[in-house]
């Protein structure tokens, strides 16, 4: 427990900015097994997991629309 109450555990930072955590955690949750719903249910068993991406595209829709926007400028040779 010490380690976690350290001076230098609370000013360490996570270098993944929230949004990109959020949109990858939804992403794994997809792609994972097992989760609150089984997949393996007709019908239902992915619903969990479309309400969680959707939310977190939701969340982050500014975000993804801003880098999405940098990444497509990039790849037709626009600089910014």
């Amino acid at each position: 427990m010490q380690v976690l109450e350290s001076p230098a555990a609370r000013r360490a930072t996570d270098p993944l900015p929230a949004w990109l955590a959020e949109i990858a955690f939804a992403a794994g949750y997809l792609l994972k097994g097992f989760d609150l719903i089984p997949d393996h249910f007709v019908e239902i068993g992915l619903a969990d997991d479309a309400l969680i991406l959707g939310r977190a595209i939701e969340r982050n829709q500014r975000e993804l629309h801003t880098r999405l926007s940098e990444c497509a400028d990039h790849a037709i040779g626009k600089r910014s």
